[in-house]
């Protein structure tokens, strides 16, 4: 997975009032060739696992990266 020049700030987690997967990925596969991919509805973990694993087939039927928003669904913990 390729990283991000992005800074993160680190907060307490109890100071959250959402807390979302990330919907985006990026990966560089067997033959080199770089992917951003949308990861909709919580499927960060799966795509994780794949790309650990090195299934790059299960990945690209992901819909690639297009600006995706975030959705109700993508919410896995509200306070």
């Amino acid at each position: 997975m390729s990283g991000s020049n992005k800074t993160v700030q680190l907060v307490d987690p109890e100071k959250c009032e959402q807390v979302v997967q990330p919907n985006k990925m990026t990966y560089t596969d067997a033959d080199g060739v770089e992917h951003e991919m949308h990861l909709p509805d919580g499927t960060f973990d799966a795509a994780v696992k794949y790309i650990q694993n090195q299934a790059f087939d299960k990945p690209a039927k992901y819909p690639a990266w297009d600006n995706q928003i975030y959705t109700e669904v993508d919410y896995i913990r509200k306070v």
